[in-house]
């Protein structure tokens, strides 16, 4: 039997045009949340039946990606392709939004989400949930080499033991013959992880 509510509902008001199929007042969705048929989850609500998945997390935050800049060239990465995997425990704002190589960058960021132009290899990106997002590998090396003050080792052991990344991948993602700034301290900090 289908389901008779949408997996992700979103407010009416403020909601982008995109969510119209799945949009309700506000108040009416809160209500719905008092009443323990609703659970926030990203920009939206997601009915409490339905496990929480990749899938779901990513449908709530979709709206605010401006896929339509460069279709195809646009995801989420970093830690909100942490939450999205389910190893960020609250999704974490502004969005990372990166756009691939030869995609369309605006001139300012859009409301809610920073964007970065990344060099991206094929096979970084996958579809999740109608966005993408970067492989829960990419994630993880873009994860070791955040500046220091901003790395968080809990998530990336979160993210090896959630999506099952083995840490000779990894290691070897860290090697590959591409340009990757913070190579050397994210093979130390993945050091240290292994050694826990």
């Amino acid at each position: 039997m289908p389901r008779a509510v949408p997996d992700v509902l979103f407010p009416r008001d403020g909601a982008p045009a995109s969510t119209a199929a799945r949009r309700l007042p506000g108040p009416a969705l809160r209500a719905l949340v008092l009443d323990g048929d609703l659970a926030p989850i990203g920009d939206g609500y997601q009915p409490i039946d339905l496990p929480t998945t990749a899938a779901i997390r990513a449908m709530s935050i979709a709206p605010r990606v401006p896929e339509g800049l460069a279709p195809g060239l646009i995801g989420v990465a970093g830690r909100t392709a942490a939450w999205v995997w389910g190893a960020a425990p609250v999704l974490a704002e502004p969005l990372t939004v990166v756009v691939r190589r030869g995609g369309r960058m605006p001139a300012v960021d859009q409301p809610g989400a920073h964007l970065h132009g990344v060099e991206l290899d094929d096979g970084d990106l996958v579809a999740v949930g109608g966005l993408l997002v970067t492989t829960a590998l990419r994630t993880a090396v873009d994860l070791l080499r955040e500046p220091p003050g901003r790395y968080e080792a809990r998530i990336v052991a979160a993210l090896l033991n959630e999506q099952r990344i083995a840490a000779e991948d990894l290691q070897a993602a860290l090697v590959l013959p591409r340009r990757l700034r913070g190579r050397r301290m994210a093979r130390g900090r993945l050091q240290l992880l292994l050694t826990r």
